[in-house]
């Protein structure tokens, strides 16, 4: 069966093919030898905006520099850093000259953070390198490709959405003989998982052999919580969380679950696929082929065991660049390596959107890689809660809804309400209330922390 599927895409999907074999190369080389690609790569894209994109050409001026002064990676730290408000203001200018329609999508964030973004991806370099990316990064997780899988994604607008969980799901005579021997998905818009519907969705799971889940954590948690309480055993080969952080008791009970490994996929609808676990699951591999990422604090560019803001210069966009984005995410690197043969670099953690910032009446910032924190530490030896939000009801009280582990009890709770008053200095009320579940936005994410405007 892998036979059929792997000379059609030598065959029909060349390009594809192609990036597969180069990058599937690149990951075993030296570190240094990548970064030696990663950088070639990226003095390409700067010799190229500085010429073809207004947007880029006064950004270049505005510093007095040009593409061929950047020499050296702490000449970079010499650029502006960018972010999305200077997008959306200069969205036109930054499109690159002479791009016919057939070589860029629309593509749009979910707007977890409240501001959806729209922007461009180059379909010509992007979409190719990315979806290969990911196809490697599953098979570092023991997932062979060119196999067949049949998956579920449970996230926002998914693919393949099913629209009515009663009926039988039908497929042409053509279909049938392709996903014969094709991996195929099934959609579910995680918000939509409900009690009243779980057994048709778990079903439907059923009767098309689904064995993988690709989907956002809090949807698959959801997902989660109705087949422990069924009378189905569904075993998995494998589950892919993105778009959202996962705590470690969440992947735990994820993982017993449905009786497979779970795995992080790293990345943004802006910079897809920067990073990934492998079946080791020691960290987060970062993908320098395809984006060149800097840690940068103080002004200076660091590599330290410690948290960073993370900007991000995707490689792959000549459409519509971005060069030293601040994507708002704070990542926790390491100078560790795997031994899994991917000469990748590593971070330890992603703890989130750096943005979600509550301010105390004692005049202490706490953001949600705080409270991701506190959860991490407070529950390292025994998981008490499977997951949290974080509500600012007022200026000086905030509810915490959890949803409860077996584990968890009054004193408990108590207990968490207690050291999270001192959190916050002894500022604000804090009010834990174990719900049954937490309700997603519209986009289908679930937002760590809800701040009072």
């Amino acid at each position: 069966m892998s036979f059929v599927v792997k000379n059609y895409w030598k065959f029909f999907k060349r390009n594809y093919y192609k990036s597969y074999l180069v990058q599937k190369e690149i990951r075993k080389l030296p570190l240094c030898e990548i970064k030696n690609i990663q950088w070639k790569r990226l003095k390409s894209l700067l010799d190229y905006v500085y010429i073809n994109n207004d947007f880029y050409k006064e950004y270049f001026e505005s510093v007095n520099l040009r593409p061929s002064d950047i020499q050296k990676p702490e000449d970079m730290l010499k650029l502006p850093i960018t972010e999305k408000k200077i997008y959306r203001q200069h969205f036109d200018k930054i499109i690159s000259k002479n791009i016919n329609k057939k070589d860029y999508a629309v593509a749009t964030t979910s707007g977890s953070t409240g501001e959806p973004f729209t922007h461009y991806m180059d379909l010509v370099k992007e979409e190719p390198n990315t979806y290969i990316a990911f196809v490697l990064n599953k098979e570092s997780m023991g997932i062979k490709p060119f196999e067949k899988y049949n998956e579920l994604k449970l996230h926002f607008q998914p693919p393949n959405e099913i629209k009515n969980f009663k009926e039988k799901i039908k497929k042409s005579w053509t279909d049938r003989i392709i996903y014969t021997f094709f991996s195929d998905c099934f959609g579910i818009p995680g918000y939509t998982i409900t009690q009243k519907n779980s057994e048709d969705i778990l079903r439907i799971i059923k009767e098309n052999k689904i064995i993988g889940i690709y989907g956002f954590p809090s949807s698959v948690l959801n997902l989660a919580r109705y087949v422990a309480n069924s009378n189905h055993d569904l075993n998995m080969k494998y589950i892919i969380t993105f778009g959202e952080g996962l705590l470690e008791q969440q992947r735990d009970y994820i993982s017993t679950i449905f009786h497979c490994p779970v795995f992080m996929d790293y990345g943004s609808s802006e910079c897809m696929r920067m990073g990934f676990e492998c079946k080791f699951q020691n960290g987060i591999h970062m993908d320098i082929y395809n984006y060149y990422f800097e840690y940068p604090k103080d002004g200076v560019s660091v590599e330290k065991n410690e948290p960073r803001e993370l900007i991000v210069t995707n490689l792959n966009n000549y459409v519509f660049p971005f060069i030293r984005y601040k994507i708002s995410d704070t990542v926790y690197v390491s100078d560790s390596m795997c031994n899994c043969g991917i000469n990748l670099p590593i971070i330890q953690n992603i703890y989130g959107k750096s943005i979600d910032i509550l301010k105390t009446p004692s005049g202490n910032s706490l953001s949600s890689v705080d409270f991701a924190a506190f959860f991490e530490h407070y529950q390292k030896h025994t998981p008490f809660v499977r997951q949290f939000q974080i509500i600012q009801e007022q200026e000086d009280c905030i509810l915490i809804k959890i949803i409860p582990s077996d584990k968890f009890n009054e004193n408990i709770r108590k207990d968490i309400e207690k050291q999270l008053y001192k959190l916050t200095q002894q500022s604000m009320k804090v009010q834990v209330i174990p719900v049954e579940k937490i309700e997603p936005e519209k986009s289908g994410k679930t937002k760590v922390m809800i701040l009072k405007n």
